[in-house]
């Protein structure tokens, strides 16, 4: 059990550590960020430890929401309800992500051979990471941080950060 919360509080850390990093490259209109490497953090995270770490998705994408929230220039207390959501969709997806590669790779992960190679870079890095950018991006547009012109570019631009961040 401490074993596990060690690992929650590890991994909520560096997934924190690494997303506030990454807000400082984010383009505006939006505040997604191109390269996004906590994607990559939580996904190896959750398929090297188990889905036990997701806690510390959730907290760790919180505290990059509500930091990205401030940077933006909106009141995180006032939007708190869309953070909370907008870190389940980052949980969503390291958890959908993991499914991919256990369905895709089996159960050793192995990426030894050219074929899971592939698998990885053309399915579960892209496919895996369509959940945070849309739940987030559906997200901005009903709080009214992004309006409905910037959506594509602030989609497109989560989804690239994502999945670069998972590929590397």
């Amino acid at each position: 059990m401490v074993a596990s919360l060690r690992g929650i509080f590890l991994l909520a850390a560096l997934y924190a550590l690494a997303g506030c990093l990454a807000l400082q490259t984010a383009v505006p209109p939006g505040y997604a960020a191109p390269l996004f490497p906590p994607a990559g953090i939580a996904l190896a995270a959750v398929l090297i430890y188990g889905r036990r770490l997701l806690p510390g998705v959730f907290v760790g994408a919180l505290v990059v929401q509500f930091m990205a929230a401030r940077q933006s220039g909106l009141d995180p207390l006032q939007i708190w309800h869309f953070l909370l959501l907008s870190s389940l969709g980052a949980t969503l997806q390291a958890l959908f992500a993991h499914f991919l590669a256990r369905r895709l790779l089996g159960d050793g992960n192995a990426l030894d051979c050219p074929q899971s190679v592939i698998r990885f870079v053309a399915v579960v890095a892209p496919v895996g990471c369509l959940i945070s950018p849309s739940a987030g991006t559906a997200l901005l547009l009903l709080s009214g941080a992004i309006t409905f012109a910037d959506s594509l570019f602030t989609w497109v631009n989560w989804w690239a950060g994502d999945t670069l961040g998972v590929l590397i």
